[in-house]
């Protein structure tokens, strides 16, 4: 999802990111059901999780692309590993007490929200656990000298300027209309930071919309791609498997893949409003909220100053809830013409990672086949 000049999530920050902290779970994970199942390129879209997977007694009815962002949002929302409720020892039965209590506890919050609250998604792991193992059940103390004041309703300035105009300067910001337009390729080429970890890190996009990024780690790469209609996520090594994006992470691919959104946003985006400036780093941001198709509403904040964008706020959904995913955007730089942010940062739940971009080359040919399938990957959305 970076978005520089031209593509509001552009960078493979947000998505790439996402994808190599959800790889990393799913390798976490895979130790203990390896030889239950025997590693695969690819989760192909359409079949169900129990088709796939081994042992799945509650999650039946989700898509088997579906699992493992799932597993990914109880570990963010109890603030564990998948060694919490899974075993190492490479075997899928139910050894671990937890794993039986994580049923329970989902099949709990389905009959509250059928029976209290009509079916919709108004409790899920988040709701209680807050990112503890044990819910609190019992009210906060405030600090010393402190108070609880219930919060005001917060309104934003009466004088701040309007949707239109601050797209309107964030676009004047990277170079104007014509200087986008003029964008059909890009390709970025730097490193992948998380932790101690830093791998090679590749971007290829292709206006109007197709992009895919790769990350290369000693034993293969992470694909991610987006090729106009459908995306999906490929790993070479052997495992865990690649599959296809759910709708959520399809509908971010597709923000990311837009060469152009600094033009687009108004079609890209439906309902635009101004929420209340907030600071970032001491700095006053213009906050605009707006809903792409297949998501929830996104929140964008622009600097006052500068007009560019300066963080993404999005969210990830799954059947049990949805996880927030923060990009920051800095180190903007002036290629061929464009502001181009060389620096993204993605935070969710499970931690954060850095994309640090190096080199950026414009307009240059592309080969239409890094936006294809592989032979392991075909399924959905050829």
């Amino acid at each position: 999802m970076t978005f520089k000049s031209k593509s509001l999530f552009s960078a493979a920050a947000a998505l790439g990111a996402m994808f190599l902290l959800v790889v990393a779970l799913a390798r976490a994970q895979s130790s203990a059901t390896s030889q239950a199942t025997p590693p695969r390129l690819y989760r192909p879209y359409g079949k169900k999780a129990p088709e796939v997977y081994k042992n799945i007694q509650v999650l039946k009815d989700i898509d088997s692309t579906e699992l493992i962002p799932t597993m990914q949002y109880m570990a963010e929302s109890l603030g564990v590993g998948c060694d919490f409720c899974h075993v190492r020892s490479g075997s899928d039965k139910d050894e671990k007490e937890m794993k039986i209590k994580a049923r329970k506890m989902i099949l709990m919050t389905w009959e509250i929200n059928k029976n209290h609250f009509d079916g919709r998604e108004a409790v899920s792991c988040t709701v209680c656990h807050r990112g503890a193992e044990l819910p609190v059940f019992y009210p906060a103390i405030p600090e010393e000298g402190g108070r609880r004041v219930p919060a005001a309703a917060a309104q934003p300035p009466a004088n701040l300027p309007t949707a239109d105009q601050i797209l309107d300067k964030y676009l004047q910001a990277v170079g104007g209309a014509a200087a986008v337009r003029r964008i059909s390729t890009r390709i970025e080429k730097g490193t992948f930071i998380s932790g101690d970890s830093k791998l090679p890190y590749e971007v290829y996009a292709r206006a109007p919309d197709k992009r895919v990024a790769i990350t290369h780690q000693p034993d293969g790469d992470i694909i991610s791609v987006f090729n106009g209609t459908s995306g999906w996520l490929e790993i070479t090594a052997p495992s865990p498997p690649g599959r296809d994006l759910i709708p959520s992470e399809t509908a971010a691919a597709k923000l990311d893949a837009d060469l152009k959104f600094a033009l687009d946003a108004r079609q890209i985006l439906q309902g635009l409003s101004v929420l209340p400036p907030e600071k970032i780093d001491g700095k006053e941001m213009y906050v605009v909220s707006g809903k792409p198709e297949n998501m929830r509403h996104v929140r964008l904040y622009f600097d006052e100053q500068t007009g560019l964008l300066t963080r993404v706020l999005r969210y990830t959904e799954v059947p049990l809830g949805f996880t927030p995913v923060r990009v920051d955007y800095a180190d903007y730089r002036d290629v061929d013409g464009v502001k181009i942010p060389f620096r993204r940062t993605q935070a969710r739940p499970s931690g954060r990672s850095i994309v640090q971009i190096d080199t950026v080359q414009q307009n240059v040919p592309i080969d239409e086949s890094k936006f294809n399938r592989s032979p392991a990957a075909q399924g959905r959305g050829q």
